[in-house]
């Protein structure tokens, strides 16, 4: 496991160049895990929305629906917009000084 860390690392500038289409792959893989999450949790919040329960069933079948799919649900979707969104954004290095 110690190997496969220390080749996933980034040890030196060199590595953030050589390795850019990596970082790509990894941005747009996160996106369609995004994607997919968003998508599995819509037919889910369908299927319960259409599920026909007793009056007595439904509050406690709410709270354990929010509690176990969509509260876990969006905490992942919150986790990965954050990671995404950083890895979208442009990291080359910029000039200091504006060349004149």
């Amino acid at each position: 496991m110690a190997q496969a860390i220390d080749r996933g690392a980034i040890h030196s500038l060199d590595d953030v160049v050589t390795r850019h289409a990596d970082f790509v792959a990894a941005r747009d893989g996160m996106a369609q895990l995004r994607q997919a999450i968003d998508k599995q949790l819509a037919a889910a919040d369908t299927a319960h929305a259409a599920l026909k329960q007793p009056d007595d069933l439904k509050p406690v079948f709410d709270k354990a629906y929010e509690r176990d799919v969509t509260i876990p649900a969006k905490a992942f979707e919150e986790h990965l917009s954050g990671f995404v969104a950083g890895a979208l954004r442009d990291h080359r290095p910029r000039r200091l000084h504006p060349a004149a």
